[in-house]
């Protein structure tokens, strides 16, 4: 969503993120470094949190959010159960503001909608590549519903 607000400030963003990670991650990290960085991350997220509140959700801009977290749908997945679980409530919560009234949602999304789901209803059994497959499978009923 970031990258659709201001791409210039997100991947600012990414890249502060980043070295925030490799410089708390080495043995000797500067403290002044990471503040600082920190600082600046933070900055971001206030500036890009406030025009995000201030986002209007066509069609056009819903539908692009949410072939944009499918395109990532094995970056998503590896990342565990929790990222899983906020892509399906985001992609569910997405598609309702898409489609409008759930009597005019499409079956095929919402079935592979509810299929995401199925593969979080046991966290011990997450499976990173059957909950990557199934968001492909979102994205295709996307697709053939537009």
């Amino acid at each position: 969503m970031a990258k659709d607000v201001d791409a210039q400030q997100s991947e600012k963003l990414e890249s502060d993120l980043k070295q925030i990670y490799a410089l708390s991650s080495a043995l000797k990290g500067d403290p002044a470094e990471i503040a600082a960085k920190a600082k600046s991350a933070a900055e971001i997220s206030d500036a890009l949190a406030s025009r995000l509140n201030a986002m209007t959700f066509d069609r056009q801009r819903t539908a692009r959010l949410m072939h944009a977290i499918t395109a990532e749908s094995d970056s998503i997945a590896n990342q565990g159960t929790r990222s899983a679980e906020q892509a399906a409530m985001s992609l569910e919560s997405l598609f309702v503001a898409y489609s409008g009234n759930a009597a005019k949602q499409p079956s095929t999304v919402k079935t592979a909608l509810n299929g995401l789901f199925q593969q979080l209803e046991n966290p011990s059994a997450y499976n990173a590549p059957r909950f990557a497959a199934q968001m492909r499978r979102v994205e295709a009923a996307l697709r053939e519903a537009q």
